[in-house]
């Protein structure tokens, strides 16, 4: 099937329309931590998709997603991030490579990535990125696990939001395959240092 990209936009605009205006923070305890508010966050963001698309529920805490949005009958593995800028510094996981580059051409992956303040105590701007929309400079590889895709820095990602990977989707998989092979090889080489250090 051709790659359609206007039906990925359209599911962009819906989940603005119809999902980000429902968001509030006027019900949730003022002077809860971070993940209290990124919590009550997501129960809304889930429940209002659940109001307004047919979905899935994700299969566990651990799953790819938040929710599935089904969509043009595909289902849309939807993500979705907040970032309190009231915060100093925040580095967002957002998927191990490995579990990446099986589901990258099998399903699609949606970040909506959601701003709120609390000290102003409301919600702000969102906006949504297809994993292969996001640009490579704000990204960075992680030694966790099988090696994790992260926001290098949500600050600076936040004032350039609007800067969206040039690249087409199967370029962005070549930078995710060139980017993950040097991740590797230069674990590879710090392991082995550790490894000589530690039986010297």
């Amino acid at each position: 099937m051709p790659f359609d990209n206007t039906k990925y936009h359209d599911l962009k605009v819906a989940i603005q329309e119809k999902v980000i205006p429902q968001l509030t923070l006027t019900k949730v305890e003022k002077g809860i931590d971070q993940r209290g508010y990124a919590s009550a966050l997501e129960k809304q963001f889930t429940d209002t998709c659940k109001d307004n698309f047919e979905c899935k529920e994700a299969l566990s805490v651990r799953s790819t997603d938040d929710i599935t949005i089904i969509w043009y009958e595909n289902g849309i593995l939807t993500d979705y991030k907040t970032q309190d800028i009231d915060k100093a510094f925040s580095m967002p996981n957002l998927i191990s490579i490995a579990v990446l580059k099986k589901k990258f051409w099998k399903e699609d992956i949606l970040y909506t990535f959601q701003m709120y303040s609390s000290e102003q105590h409301k919600v702000l701007d969102s906006h949504s990125f297809y994993i292969w929309e996001l640009p490579w400079e704000h990204l960075k590889i992680q030694n966790l696990g099988q090696g994790q895709l992260q926001i290098q820095s949500m600050k600076d990602f936040i004032n350039n939001i609007d800067n969206h990977s040039t690249l087409s989707k199967d370029q962005w998989y070549q930078e995710l395959i060139k980017h993950g092979e040097i991740f590797y090889k230069n674990l590879k080489i710090k392991t082995d240092k550790r490894l000589e250090e530690w039986v010297c």
